[in-house]
């Protein structure tokens, strides 16, 4: 189930109970934070998914960390596959690179297709890819770009995205992935929600990246 059928799924009394839990959850959680403020919500399928607030924002930064039976040039060239933006962001319909400053660094479209009665998002993204010939890591950052392309009827522009893919090495042919992002659909949904239900979308992610990889072996 993606978050925004979970939101559908609520009604107002179960919304402002989910809205409660989960700022119970996160008093209860407060004795856990690490030192650089992550608190971690759920280990689930072997995905560990922490949070963290973010300065000047309602809505939470996102880590998920899992080992993928993939190799890292694998993952790599699974995300440069723009026909295959749906393993790398939920709900995304279509995507295209618009222009490249190299083969390692370009700007991306994506649009994001939303079930009723949600709006349909879309967002445009600078990309650089950096590989460690000394770990064999690679790291895949993006963050949003503004007023590089008009805005569409056909959706909100999301202008606060940021994060990065992280993949490095393991052993006996597994990949430690590390996914990490910070994001405002933008709309009206409150950020409690958001924060409660957003944390599921990058195990939705992970599951659909171990499927794509294990088919291709």
């Amino acid at each position: 189930m993606t978050f925004l059928n979970k939101c559908i799924t609520l009604n107002k009394k179960q919304t402002l109970v989910c809205s409660l839990l989960c700022i119970a959850s996160m008093t209860a959680g407060a004795a856990n934070t690490d030192s650089q403020g992550w608190n971690v919500v759920s280990d689930d399928s072997g995905v560990t998914v922490s949070t963290r607030d973010v300065v000047n924002h309602d809505i939470n930064e996102i880590r998920a960390e899992t080992k993928l039976k993939a190799s890292v040039n694998q993952l790599v060239s699974l995300f440069m596959d723009v026909n295959k933006c749906g393993l790398w962001a939920e709900n995304c319909d279509s995507s295209k690179i618009l222009n490249r400053q190299s083969d390692n660094e370009f700007n991306l479209y994506r649009m994001i297709e939303n079930p009723w009665p949600f709006s349909n998002r879309d967002y445009l993204l600078h990309v650089k890819v950096e590989k460690s010939t000394e770990t064999g890591s690679t790291i895949i950052t993006y963050e949003n770009l503004k007023n590089q392309m008009a805005e569409n009827d056909c959706c909100i522009r999301s202008n606060i995205v940021k994060g990065f893919w992280k993949f490095t090495p393991a052993s006996d042919g597994f990949t430690q992935v590390t996914y990490q992002f910070h994001t405002d659909p933008g709309g009206a949904l409150p950020a409690s929600l958001l924060n409660n239900v957003m944390p599921d979308l990058p195990v939705n992610l992970l599951k659909a990246i171990s499927k794509e990889v294990s088919n291709a072996l």
